[in-house]
């Protein structure tokens, strides 16, 4: 879906500074080409100790993924209340038993 949408944006050719609304599925949809693109500062690099091979994915752009996950159909709700904690219950003690010695 990334690959799709991202096609779809490029095929817009939006100058900077416009913006492209259309309605999907009944949800409005805005893109907007910002009129500057701000610089991206280079990630702070690590200083590497000489024993250390250099990392492969140093030069790499890490991405947050966010995936929504459809509710579980056997989730439940606990609500909290306040107030003091209810007493423990009693130990269960075996009786003694006196034939054993």
């Amino acid at each position: 879906m990334r690959t799709l949408l991202a096609e779809a944006v490029a095929e817009l050719h939006l100058e900077p500074g416009q913006t492209y609304r259309t309605t999907v599925n009944g949800v409005e949809v805005q893109v907007h080409r910002p009129a500057t693109t701000p610089a991206l500062a280079p990630p702070p690099r690590a200083e590497e100790s000489p024993d250390e091979e250099p990392s492969l994915f140093a030069d790499m752009v890490m991405m947050n993924v966010i995936v929504n996950m459809p509710p579980s159909p056997n989730a439940i709700t606990v609500r909290a209340k306040f107030g003091p904690l209810p007493p423990p219950d009693p130990p269960v003690i075996p009786p003694y038993d006196e034939e054993a010695e």
